[in-house]
C-alpha cells in the first residue's frame, strides 16, 4: 500500500502545476469538486470538477439535467480499492460580508427537515474548507484523461491538504448534518445560504431536484462520478385495441338503452 501511495505522489509531482486549480470561496463563485478519503490509511483526493456554482445552479434542478465524470488514473492509484472510503461533492462563496452573501452547496443524506437547522451564524463558518481547497491546490494537479480540470492526493496526516484536518464530513464540524456516504451509495445536493443577518436563525435551504425526485450524485466502485435529476415519467400509450374495446362497450351501451325504451 505505501508503495501504492508513493507512487502516487510522485506522479502528481511530476504533472506539475499547468492544469486548472479548484475555484474555491474567495472568487465569490467557487467550482464543486469532489472528495474521496480513506481514514484508515489517512490518505484523501481532490479533483475539480470544473463547473462553478453559478453555471450548475442554472441547471441543477432541471428534469434530465446530468454530469457524467470517468474515473481518472491518480484515483485509481492512490487507493488499493474505493470499496469502504467515503466520498462528498461541495462548492462555496464566502465573498460576501459577515452573514450575507455567502453561499454553499453540498451533498449529503440527511432529510431536508433535518439539513433546515443549520445555523446562520455556523454556516458562515464552512468558509473554513477554503483551507483545505487552498492547501489541496497547492499540491499540484495531474490532469484526468477526458478534462482540463485536474486531481491530486494528500499522504499526509498533519496538513490542511489532507481531507479530515481542515474539511471533514461536517464542514469543518460547523454542520449539523453528514456531508459524506460510502463509494457505492448516492448522495442528494443542497443549496445553502444564510437567510437573513441574525446568527441565531436557520439558514436558507434548497434541495436540488425537480417535481419527480431529488437530484443525486453517485460514486460507483469504478470511480465513475455521475449527476441526475429525475426525468418525467413518460406517459404509457394506450394500445389501440383497447380504444376498440373501449368504443365497442359505449355502442353496446347505447344500443341496450334504445331497446330499452
Amino acid at each position: 500500500m505505501k508503495l501504492k501511495l508513493i507512487a502516487a505522489a510522485a506522479m502528481f509531482a511530476v504533472a506539475g502545476q499547468a492544469a486548472a486549480s479548484i475555484a474555491d470561496g474567495t472568487t465569490g463563485n467557487g467550482e464543486l469538486f469532489l472528495s474521496v478519503y480513506d481514514s484508515v490509511a489517512k490518505v484523501s483526493y481532490a479533483r475539480d470538477l470544473g463547473i462553478t456554482m453559478n453555471d450548475f445552479m442554472a441547471s441543477g434542478s432541471t428534469a434530465g439535467y446530468s454530469l457524467n465524470f470517468a474515473s481518472d488514473a491518480l484515483l485509481q492509484s492512490a487507493f488499493a480499492s474505493l470499496n469502504g472510503l467515503r466520498w462528498n461533492v461541495v462548492a462555496l462563496d464566502d465573498t460576501g460580508s459577515g452573514l450575507n452573501g455567502q453561499r454553499y452547496l453540498s451533498t449529503t443524506n440527511d432529510t431536508l427537515t433535518n439539513v433546515k437547522k443549520q445555523t446562520n451564524s455556523n454556516l458562515t463558518q464552512f468558509k473554513l474548507v477554503n483551507d483545505y481547497v487552498s492547501s489541496s491546490n497547492n499540491l499540484g494537479t495531474q490532469v484526468g484523461p477526458v478534462s482540463t480540470n485536474g486531481s491530486n492526493v494528500s499522504v499526509t496526516t498533519g496538513g490542511n491538504d489532507y481531507f479530515e484536518i481542515s474539511s471533514g464530513n461536517k464542514w469543518s464540524n460547523k454542520a449539523v448534518f453528514d456531508s459524506t456516504a460510502l463509494v457505492g451509495d448516492s448522495l442528494g445536493f443542497f443549496y445553502l445560504t444564510p437567510s437573513s443577518t441574525s446568527g441565531l436563525s436557520k439558514a436558507s435551504v434548497t434541495q436540488f431536484g425537480s417535481v419527480d425526485g431529488a437530484a443525486t450524485w453517485t460514486l460507483a466502485s469504478n470511480g465513475n462520478l455521475s449527476y441526475s435529476v429525475p426525468a418525467p415519467v413518460a406517459a404509457v400509450p394506450v394500445p389501440a385495441a383497447l380504444w376498440l374495446l373501449g368504443s365497442g362497450l359505449i355502442g353496446m351501451v347505447g344500443v341496450a338503452r334504445r331497446k330499452s325504451t
